[in-house]
């Protein structure tokens, strides 16, 4: 709870002018973190607007409420230096590790030098700040003040901007200062501009600062104002400089004032002001940056006295102690402006000799700057690199590995250096500089080995920046590759056909997958099976799976989960192959053994499209709690890791999910938002979702000839798209139901034809299933409707492999019953497809089954308890995530670690969760969930 401070509307000292809101902002955020509610708040504004003395301020404030402050400066000159930033919020948590799950602890340790772990990518490490955060929390309430934001180094962005999204019940405030923001850092929060101050602020801060000079004539405050824009600092840098003759006018102000860029003249002044030796004293002290304990060494070795200091401090512009700080980022850029070239260099030089050897990027970047030679610097950024990558992963090691070739002559390490920099800079989606690396290393002559690395990674490039005029071109660089890396050749033609498949073009998708396959015959035995699972996957598209192998005799679960770890993402095509020729089995056991080895080591990166195969598995299955979950998890992670082309697909997926229980607002959101996305071509698959989703919506409720609009859309770019494989998009069904119910008999009829060459073309029990239940719909009083409609309930196997089909059947069959006044039989049926809805939480379908039920002369719908909603359909995406881990065993702890969140947030949601269900305990809950699982 919030201490004797804030309770006491604590305002600060006297300057802080105009900035009334933003401390109100702040007080009110501190607050809010003392109760466990973990806030977060952006403050920006240009150079000197009052955002350093925010931070300040909030430090301040809640050191005297009880709070722990960390504090972070970000610097111009170190926002290369990956991890330099949350290295300084890491290193005083380093007693919390401790409480860190194992392999979380050696990742945080290995991010501040006390442990050589590796970190897959910048996501697993950013899961281990947020616990360091939010066991640090446990203790005491925390406030992290960011300040300078706008120069974080990539790394620190990325795995902060992560791990502020997670945070929840915690007792954690974030302050953000910056002048502008890395996308990283532009979440959903409250974000404060701070504006130039008004006269009368702008009277009242020289009045504090200059109060010899009494009440300024508002004609030189106006002179003043419009010479600062309002700028606090620069305000009270000039200040002093002015004499009383000025302020009474009877002289005028300098013309120009001696301000600069930024101000940066005037703190320059301010230095240029002080003697020699202290002007290269406070130089070491600037270039140190986020080293303060090699100050006293460098001054030392330099032959500077300490006492050099002084004259600096005095001016106001560092901190007292052994290791002093800047008291203004500008202060520090102005006193680093001011070194000669000469001294720089040596100051540099020095500080690359001191640097310990656990921190050997800062010492490859201090060798740069010192002008040490080309050979030796090169070989000090590869070492930089290899060490940035394993504790952050390769991506933020992009950067050094690509300074590493630029100062390297030598060819082959040149060429193997720059393919390192741009597989890295592949990895930070930074596809254009990736792009200039591979187009320079294949415009020179190189190794083999190189170049069909690289011209693999170049066809990677092309797919990833949907240039589809590069296939043509894909065709003559597999021809030149193929004589000396048929393996290469391979991958390739796979990249090519997935090329072909996003466009649309399933046909051309297939011949290319069947040209990798025959490549692969001299290709290693781990491309072979993935050239095989190409060819199966693009097979199922392009010609449906009568005319295709099944998955299954491929491959096993652990094959591909082996194939997996060195080739992340191939588990896609299996999963959904598997999943589309009704495998369910199979593909339920791949989804459940990758998402829980990704959720162990923390490799977020490839959980959401793993979580969207769940979610679509799980919704055929019937399993939806868990469908609902994962599709509104993966989403989420899609969003907060920056895969922007996932994040359609998973809006797609989510809207399906919703448009299921009838959740009409949060379908028609991620639908549109998907179709909206994804207008052109090579979205066609997820705009087929989104449509599909929309359709279903709409039958659910009643609204068969919206449905048909919907539908048909979806219908038409499968058509365009060649699309044979009725289980991918499921529109073939639902369309016929749509235009019988609409009335539309003649499209309704065509409808169904096509239904019956998909049945041919793929054999799939599910779509004969469903065709036996449109000829039923499309003419119930025919003889052999009842005869349809139990061969479809037979195809289906009972209600528990696709009870959703399954019920929608028994619904069908109800009416038929009934009106046939076999009133008794109607009544069974109904209820158990009442019963099934129910359990799904298909809350519109359910509505239509009671109205039939009462048509047919049962009275009981709400006296049985049919008619209550399922218990999950009660509880939020997160909640729910939640209890299906605690139902299934799972501590708060490990639920945590699972979900990427804190214990505390777990807690949370699980009390909450509790309170809505109407239960006390864990036992509770598991039995509550196993009776829903079960039910029939």
């Amino acid at each position: 709870m919030p201490g004797p401070v804030l309770d006491s509307e604590f305002r600060p000292d006297t300057t802080l002018f105009g900035r009334d809101a933003a401390i109100d902002a702040i007080n009110a955020q501190l607050r809010e973190a003392a109760k466990s509610h973990a806030e977060i708040l952006a403050v920006d504004g240009e150079a000197g607007i009052g955002k350093t003395a925010l931070c300040e301020h909030a430090a301040r404030v809640a050191e005297a409420d009880g709070f722990r402050v960390l504090r972070a400066v970000a610097v111009q000159g170190e926002s290369g230096f990956q991890l330099a930033v949350l290295s300084q919020i890491l290193r005083p948590l380093r007693e919390v590790f401790g409480e860190l799950p194992p392999r979380l602890r050696a990742i945080a340790r290995g991010a501040v030098g006390l442990d050589d772990a590796a970190s897959p990518d910048v996501h697993a490490l950013a899961v281990a700040t947020l616990g360091c955060l939010a066991a640090a929390a446990e203790r005491q309430s925390l406030l992290v003040v960011i300040d300078d934001a706008q120069w974080i180094d990539l790394t620190s962005g990325a795995v902060l901007g992560f791990a502020l999204r997670r945070l929840y019940a915690d007792s954690v405030a974030i302050l953000l200062a910056g002048r502008s923001y890395p996308r990283a850092l532009d979440g959903p929060w409250p974000r404060l501009h701070l504006t130039p101050l008004q006269a009368s602020d702008a009277s009242r801060l020289l009045a504090e600062v200059r109060p010899d000079l009494g009440p300024f004539p508002p004609s030189v405050l106006a002179d003043l104002l419009a010479a600062t824009a309002g700028n606090p600092l620069l305000l009270r840098e000039l200040a002093p400089r002015l004499d009383a003759s000025t302020v009474r006018g009877a002289a005028q102000l300098p013309d120009p004032l001696p301000l600069g860029e930024k101000g940066r003249a005037s703190f320059g002044a301010v230095i240029a002001a002080l003697p020699l030796p202290t002007r290269r004293a406070l130089g070491v002290v600037a270039l140190s940056g986020g080293q303060p304990q090699l100050i006293g060494p460098v001054l030392a070795r330099m032959r500077f006295a300490t006492t050099d200091l002084t004259p600096a401090r005095d001016a106001g512009l560092i901190t007292s102690g052994p290791q002093p700080a800047f008291t203004h980022p500008l202060r520090r850029a102005a006193a680093a402006d001011a070194l000669s070239e000469a001294t720089r260099r040596s100051i540099h030089s020095v500080l690359a000799e001191l640097t310990p050897e656990s921190n050997p990027e800062r010492r490859a970047w201090h060798l740069d700057a010192g002008g040490a030679t080309a050979v030796v610097v090169a070989e000090a950024m590869e070492e930089a690199a290899q060490d940035i990558a394993r504790h952050a992963g390769q991506a933020a090691a992009a950067a050094v590995w690509e300074r590493s070739a630029e100062l390297t002559s030598e060819p082959v390490l040149r060429e193997r250096r720059m393919l390192r920099a741009a597989t890295a800079r592949t990895l930070t989606a930074d596809y254009a500089s990736a792009e200039r690396l591979v187009t320079e290393l294949l415009d020179h002559p190189i190794s083999r080995a190189v170049e069909a690395e690289a011209t693999v990674l170049r066809c990677q490039l092309a797919m990833w920046t949907r240039k589809t005029d590069a296939l043509a071109d894909m065709k003559v660089w597999r021809d030149r590759i193929e004589p000396f890396d048929p393996s290469a050749a391979c991958r390739i033609t796979i990249v090519a056909a997935a090329m072909q498949q996003n466009h649309g073009a399933l046909e051309m998708a297939h011949a290319l997958s069947a040209d990798a396959r025959r490549l692969s015959a001299r290709a290693p035995a781990g491309i072979a099976k993935i050239a095989a699972m190409s060819a199966v996957y693009t097979g199922l598209l392009a010609r449906g799976a009568a005319a295709t192998d099944r998955i299954t005799d491929l491959v096993s679960v652990e094959e591909v989960v082996a194939l997996s770890a060195a080739h992340p993402g191939v588990f896609a095509s299996p999963a959904h192959a598997a999943q589309w020729q009704e495998s369910f089995d199979f593909a339920q056991r791949l989804s459940d053994r990758l998402i829980a080895d990704a959720r162990a080591g923390q490799a977020i990166g490839v959980l959401p499209e793993m979580l969207l195969v769940q979610a679509e598995i799980s919704w055929w299955t019937g399993d939806w709690p868990r469908a609902r979950a994962a599709a509104a998890e993966g989403l989420t992670l899609a969003e907060q890791t920056g895969q922007l082309g996932m994040v359609g697909f998973a809006r797609a997926v989510d809207a399906a999910m919703s448009a299921s229980v009838g959740r009409r607002a949060d379908c028609e959101a991620n639908a549109y938002a998907a179709i909206t996305a994804f207008a052109d071509r090579a979205g066609s698959p997820v705009r087929q979702y989104a449509l599909r989703a929309l359709g279903l919506l709409e039958l659910g409720d009643g609204n068969a000839a919206a449905a048909a609009d919907h539908l048909e859309s979806a219908y038409e770019l499968a058509l365009n798209d060649g699309l044979m494989q009725p289980t991918v998009v499921p529109i073939l069904g639902d369309l016929a139901e749509a235009h019988i119910r609409a009335g539309n008999l003649d499209r309704a009829a065509q409808i169904i034809r096509e239904l019956g060459n998909a049945v041919e073309r793929s054999g799939s029990r599910w779509a004969a299933a469903v065709l036996q239940r449109c000829r039923a719909l499309f003419a119930p009083d025919a003889a052999d409707a009842e005869d349809q409609l139990l061969a479809s309930l037979d195809l289906l196997a009972g209600p528990t492999l696709l009870p959703f089909e399954y019920a929608r059947t028994q619904l069908v069959l109800g009416q038929v019953l009934r009106r046939r006044r076999r009133n008794t039989e109607a009544r069974a049926l109904l209820r158990g497809a009442a019963i099934t809805f129910r359990r799904l939480g298909a809350t519109a379908w359910l509505a239509t089954v009671d109205s039939e039920r009462r048509a047919a002369g049962d009275r009981n719908t709400a006296r049985s308890g049919d008619g209550s909603p399922a218990f999950a359909a009660l509880l939020t995406p997160q909640q729910l995530q939640v209890c299906l881990l605690v139902a299934a065993g799972a501590t708060n702890r490990e639920a945590a670690t699972a979900l990427f969140l804190s214990p505390k947030t777990v807690d949370y949601h699980l009390r909450r969760s509790f309170t809505i269900l109407g239960i006390r305990s864990r036992v509770a809950l598991a039995r509550l969930f196993a009776q829903e699982s079960t039910s029939e």
